[in-house]
C-alpha cells in the first residue's frame, strides 16, 4: 500500500503551516488568522484522554485561586434511586424510581422521584436517598440543601417544618425537617415519619 509521508501542510502563500504532524503521527491545527475556526462538517470532535478537553485559559480570568480553564467532562445518563435508612433497611418496595443527571466538569444536575408501596422496617434509623452516579464533595462550599418539589406521605407534624435533605457522606443523602419560618430548628426523618406510599420529588445539583 502507498504510502504519503508529510511534517506539515500549508495553503500557498501561507506563511506558517497549517497542520503538523509529529513523528508519533499527531497532528497539530494551527489557525494563523483572528478569523480562522476549525470545522467538524460530520462527526465528534473525539478526546481520546481522559484528563483533557476544551482548554479556556486564553481567556480572562478571575481574582480568585485555584483556577480551572479546562473543560474535562460531560455526560448525560438515568440513575435509579433508592430509599433507604442510614443502618440500613429491609422490605422497601417501590411503585416507581427514576433519576436523570447531566455532568459538566464536577458539577452533577440532577432531578430525580421516589414512590414508595411499602417503606419496610427501618428500625427508627434516618431516612435516606443513594443511588447517585457519582460521589459528591462533601466541602462546606460543595454540599447544599436539597428542597424537594414534591412530597406526599410524609407526617411534617404540627409546626409547619419543611423537608429537605444533604449529603452527610458522599454517597448518602439524609432527609430532614426544617423550620424555615420559625427558630430554624430541624429535627431528623425517621422511619415512622413516612408512610408505606410516600412520594418525593427532588431537583438539585453537587459536585464531584
Amino acid at each position: 500500500m502507498s504510502q504519503l509521508k508529510v511534517n506539515a501542510i500549508r495553503h500557498t502563500g501561507a506563511s506558517s503551516d497549517a497542520i503538523t504532524l509529529a513523528s508519533d503521527g499527531k497532528a497539530t491545527y494551527a489557525a494563523t488568522s483572528g478569523t480562522s475556526n476549525f470545522t467538524i462538517s460530520d462527526g465528534d470532535l473525539v478526546i481520546g484522554t481522559s484528563g483533557h478537553g476544551i482548554d479556556f485559559s486564553a481567556t480572562a480570568n478571575s481574582s480568585g485561586a485555584n483556577i480551572n480553564e479546562l473543560l474535562d467532562d460531560y455526560e448525560e445518563g438515568t440513575f435509579t434511586p433508592t430509599l433507604s435508612y442510614w443502618n440500613g433497611s429491609s422490605g422497601v418496595t417501590y411503585l416507581a424510581q427514576e433519576g436523570e443527571y447531566t455532568k459538566i466538569g464536577n458539577a452533577v444536575f440532577f432531578k430525580f422521584r421516589v414512590n414508595l408501596t411499602s417503606k419496610g422496617s427501618s428500625s427508627g434509623n434516618n431516612v435516606i436517598f443513594e443511588g447517585f452516579p457519582f460521589a459528591a464533595s462533601l466541602s462546606s462550599v460543595a454540599n447544599p440543601m436539597f428542597q424537594f418539589n414534591a412530597v406526599a406521605g410524609m407526617n411534617l407534624g404540627s409546626d409547619s417544618k419543611n423537608p429537605w435533605c444533604q449529603f452527610n457522606t458522599s454517597t448518602k443523602m439524609v432527609v430532614y425537617m426544617f423550620d424555615y419560618g420559625g427558630n430554624g430548628d430541624y429535627e431528623d426523618v425517621l422511619g415512622n415519619h413516612i408512610d408505606d406510599d410516600a412520594q418525593f420529588a427532588v431537583t438539585g445539583h453537587y459536585y464531584t
